[in-house]
C-alpha cells in the first residue's frame, strides 16, 4: 500500500497518528498503555465539562476494566504525575480526579500534533 492509496482525509489522519506516537513517548517521560490513555482522556473530558470525575465513578467504568484494574491505572497515572486528587472542603469523603499541569501539557502537545497534521 502506498500513500497515494489514501484519500486526503485518510492521509491527514495517518499523519496525525504518526505525530501522536512521537508525542506520547517523549514529553511526559512515561509510555502510557492505550487504556491508561483512555482513563486520562475520560478524566480530562469530565474536568473540561466542569463535571470532575470521582474516584468511585472512575472505578465503576466497566468498559475500562475491573475496579481493581482501574485502581492500578489511576495509581500509575498519579505516580506519573498526570492525575491528582481533590476533595471538597465540605465533604472529605468524595475524591475527585484532576488532570495535572503535566496532563494539560500532554493534551496541548496532542492538539499541536492534530493542528500540524491538518495544516502541514
Amino acid at each position: 500500500m502506498k500513500r497515494d492509496d489514501f484519500q486526503p482525509s485518510g492521509q491527514k489522519y495517518l499523519r496525525f497518528l504518526k505525530l501522536t506516537q512521537s508525542v506520547k513517548s517523549t514529553h511526559i517521560g512515561v509510555q502510557l498503555t492505550p487504556m491508561e490513555t483512555h482513563v486520562l482522556q475520560e478524566v480530562a473530558l469530565r474536568y473540561f465539562e466542569e463535571r470532575a470525575l470521582t474516584v468511585s465513578e472512575a472505578l465503576a467504568l466497566k468498559d475500562l476494566g475491573s475496579p481493581a484494574t482501574m485502581h492500578k491505572r489511576i495509581k500509575r497515572l498519579r505516580h506519573a504525575g498526570l492525575l491528582s486528587f481533590k476533595q471538597e472542603d465540605t465533604d472529605h469523603r468524595t475524591k475527585y480526579l484532576i488532570a495535572t499541569p503535566l496532563a494539560t501539557l500532554h493534551f496541548e502537545r496532542m492538539g499541536e500534533a492534530m493542528h500540524k497534521a491538518l495544516h502541514g
